[in-house]
């Protein structure tokens, strides 16, 4: 299920792939979360921060909370990116007292105390909410699935989680092993990328 239109998908993938593609020759890879090398990686500050494509990526996970965790109540993520995705997502949200988290990992803080942003106050565990993770790039999942056990640990349920791009490495069997659905609004065969590492070199 898409939640761009074929004009607003060929939209941001045609910004991401000229402004948000960081590449490397072969002997000084990248080293992805995955533990996998690369001669490229994703840095989506850009897309976020940009007047037009931002807000499309907030419609457009809106479009998608709504339509497939329309009882969310909680969104957010582990990270600064992920909160950065959760205010472009949060305004275009019903009901609007929709708010957002992240997991702190300032030195002292614990890995599973939540925040709660707008405003910026530990949650109430007297109230009940539904949540759902979002991020920017999701890769191995190490960040999507630290955020499910510290929502886990507050007693806060979530099905889903949502990213603008996902490498489809692990992310969604690790998040589909504790039950949790990933949707992205776009993936590595979006775009024009050099060539693996680990591809077979081609046949003269």
């Amino acid at each position: 299920m898409s939640f761009l239109t074929p004009t607003q998908h060929r939209r941001l993938v045609r910004h991401i792939q000229h402004n948000c593609i960081e590449t490397r020759p072969a002997d000084n890879p990248f080293i992805l979360a995955s533990g996998k090398p690369a001669l490229f990686k994703f840095n989506l500050d850009s897309a976020l921060a940009h007047p037009a494509i931002g807000p499309l990526i907030g419609r457009s996970l809106a479009r998608a909370i709504s339509a497939l965790a329309p009882e969310t109540t909680l969104i957010g993520g582990p990270d600064s990116a992920g909160i950065v995705v959760a205010r472009l997502v949060v305004p275009h949200l019903q009901p609007n007292n929709v708010i957002t988290y992240r997991i702190p990992k300032k030195p002292g803080e614990r890995a599973t105390d939540l925040t709660a942003f707008l405003p910026a106050t530990p949650l109430d565990p007297a109230e009940a909410h539904i949540a759902a993770i979002v991020d920017d790039v999701t890769n191995a999942g190490t960040n999507s699935t630290a955020s499910f056990t510290a929502l886990q640990q507050h007693r806060l349920p979530v099905l889903h989680a949502f990213s603008v791009l996902d490498y489809g490495h692990t992310a969604a069997s690790r998040l589909a092993a504790v039950g949790v659905q990933l949707h992205a609004l776009t993936t590595l065969a979006d775009y024009t990328l050099p060539q693996p590492l680990d591809s077979p070199a081609p046949t003269p």
